[in-house]
């Protein structure tokens, strides 16, 4: 079997990364990634069928994501054995591959299980009131975004309890301490801001014995340097924030590699907006509690079975006229199963049958950026572009988002600006508003609301 690189932590820029950082040192990722956002222009790394299995594994804990517990969560190993088989399926022995997932954190001793000695570990550890307010600033953007639909899911929970956000932190950065202690040789801990140094990644994959090309530093510095909502003290009892700093000075006994200054930064939070927003309102919000999970959607798939389905399209399109979409579906099996040469040479196919297909032109970028990295996906596809005269909609915007990261965040939060009237907003305000008891809460979430709005 291949190598496996753990990368773990529950804040997810630095393990993001911390990830990209490493697979231009050589390692490997796995071929079901999640896309990339405006949140991430690269995407976060992470396998779908890696996020899909722990997500199955906690809902048959009857938890989610959104964990903050000191129970032992249970996996199940043969699942686990399955998914191994289908991530290292047609890779070479000597070849390492990454797999990161913050729910990871909770499941490292089935991981540990199944792998033993072709596992190694890297977690990443940030102060917990940097977890704090990326998770508020993340979600008060998907509560922004639900002006329309009133379809809140769970992202109004970090209001609705105040300390959830904080108790996740400590849940998942306890759980990475306690398996540090039983793995200190097959674990390496640093901080987010020692990924400045480029010293500290070469020196933590040599310490655990793998070999990259090179490593570079991570370049968006805002990610390294970002600022904290002074109000988040206030939002965290005193007892709850001395075993957070406790956590937090242990964890950085435990580091490795660690910035000289991993002090936290601020910035004021002052309330500007009229108590015209707190009026009462009928309409009805979706929200989802912490603990209900949503109806997994995890299939224990072998790799037997994969080339039992692969067989079934070979039958299919010898006999078949609707050859482009089985060719797409043969493309995408063969994508799963590590055969990514083969899987562009079908994509190729598609293009050479309908050149204007977009769905093949999407295809063939993605599975380019996989292998040989965003820059290679580009050239190839601006070259092929200008020379047959077409333009791929979703490959501009993916290249746009890319080149021009800078500005394509300003122009995400005007188009927030612009999904609905001053009305409209002040009537979704008032009736979010309504949801969160606590007073100091509903400040922070109104004036995140009300500041992505420009308001």
């Amino acid at each position: 079997m291949s190598k496996i690189l753990i990368v773990g932590g529950f804040h997810r820029s630095g393990t993001s990364m911390l990830t990209q950082l490493l697979t231009q040192g050589g390692c490997k990722l796995p071929t079901q990634l999640v896309g990339p956002n405006i949140t991430n222009p690269d995407g976060h790394f992470e396998d779908f069928r890696v996020i899909k299995l722990h997500d199955h594994w906690l809902s048959q804990n009857s938890v989610s994501w959104q964990f903050s517990g000191n129970k032992r969560l249970v996996g199940n190993s043969s699942e686990l054995e399955s998914l191994l088989k289908r991530l290292s399926v047609n890779l070479e022995p000597n070849d390492t591959i990454l797999v990161k997932d913050p729910r990871i954190c909770l499941f490292l001793d089935e991981w540990e299980a199944s792998l033993s000695e072709n596992v190694r570990y890297i977690f990443v550890v940030r102060h917990w009131m940097y977890s704090f307010e990326s998770l508020l600033a993340r979600h008060s953007k998907r509560i922004a975004e639900s002006i329309k639909s009133y379809d809140l899911g769970r992202h109004l929970n970090f209001w609705l309890e105040p300390e959830l956000a904080a108790n996740m932190w400590l849940s998942y950065n306890q759980a990475l301490l306690r398996f540090r202690e039983r793995h200190p040789h097959k674990v390496i801990l640093l901080t987010q801001r020692s990924l400045s140094d480029r010293n500290v990644l070469n020196q933590c994959v040599q310490k655990l014995g793998f070999d990259t090309k090179h490593t570079e530093t991570y370049q968006d510095t805002s990610k390294l340097n970002a600022k904290v909502s002074e109000r988040l003290i206030r939002m965290v009892s005193h007892s709850l924030r001395e075993q957070l700093n406790k956590v937090w000075g242990l964890s950085r006994l435990a580091c490795d590699f660690q910035s000289e200054d991993e002090s936290v930064q601020f910035y004021s939070s002052n309330s500007s907006i009229t108590n015209e927003y707190l009026t009462s309102s009928t309409n009805k919000l979706t929200t989802v509690s912490p603990t209900k999970c949503a109806e997994d959607h995890w299939s224990n798939v072998s790799v037997s079975t994969l080339e039992a389905k692969l067989n079934e399209l070979d039958f299919c399109l010898f006999n078949e006229k609707e050859s482009v979409r089985l060719l797409l579906e043969k493309a995408d099996l063969l994508q799963e199963m590590n055969r990514i040469d083969e899987s562009k040479a079908i994509v190729q196919q598609v293009l050479d049958l309908d050149r204007n297909n977009q769905s093949g032109w999407i295809k063939l970028f993605q599975l380019t950026e996989l292998v040989d990295g965003f820059n290679q996906a580009k050239l190839e596809y601006e070259s092929q572009a200008a020379r047959l005269g077409i333009k791929v909609v979703a490959i501009e915007h993916r290249i746009g988002l890319r080149n021009d990261f800078t500005n394509a965040k300003p122009l995400y939060v005007n188009s927030l600006k612009s999904l609905a009237t001053d009305a409209e907003r002040q009537k979704y305000l008032s009736i979010v508003l309504r949801e969160v008891p606590d007073s100091i809460a509903k400040e922070d979430l109104k004036d995140r609301l009300c500041a992505l709005w420009g308001q």
